[in-house]
């Protein structure tokens, strides 16, 4: 069974939040530390930094952070992982007819699918519609 990698979990070195107050911040910065945040883990492992399911449905819940007093987060940052950042550009390979923000969604070997906004045919530059 091939391992289908998570990005939205990348772990901590990926995923800091802080809090409003500097000295009582909470921070996780480590892959240690992701584990111990762990509540509950199905058909989900995390190895090398990376959460991967282990079968077609998996769930990931992490214990709750509390503080004495009510508080706001000052900050939260999400960066992706740079397993994702290895892509090379291709030539345009949508219909003629899609625009811009184009989404390539891969359902599983053979099943893909692009979304995007479309519209007319592009225009070639130096030349006048046909009257």
């Amino acid at each position: 069974m091939k391992k289908y990698l998570i990005s939205a979990i990348a772990l901590p070195a990926f995923f800091v939040a802080q809090l409003a107050l500097g000295e009582d911040s909470w921070t996780i910065g480590s892959a240690a530390e992701w584990k111990a945040a762990i509540e509950s883990s199905e058909g989900v492992t995390i190895e090398k930094g990376v959460a991967s399911p282990t079968a077609k449905a998996g769930s990931l819940r992490t214990k709750m952070k509390s503080f004495k007093k009510k508080r706001s987060a000052k900050s939260l940052t999400i960066e992706q992982s740079t397993l994702w950042q290895n892509w090379e550009a291709k030539p345009r390979i949508g219909p003629k007819n899609l625009r811009d923000a184009p989404v390539f969604l891969t359902m599983g070997p053979g099943d893909y699918w692009m979304f995007g906004r479309y519209g007319g045919m592009p225009k070639k530059k130096g030349k006048k519609p046909v009257a």
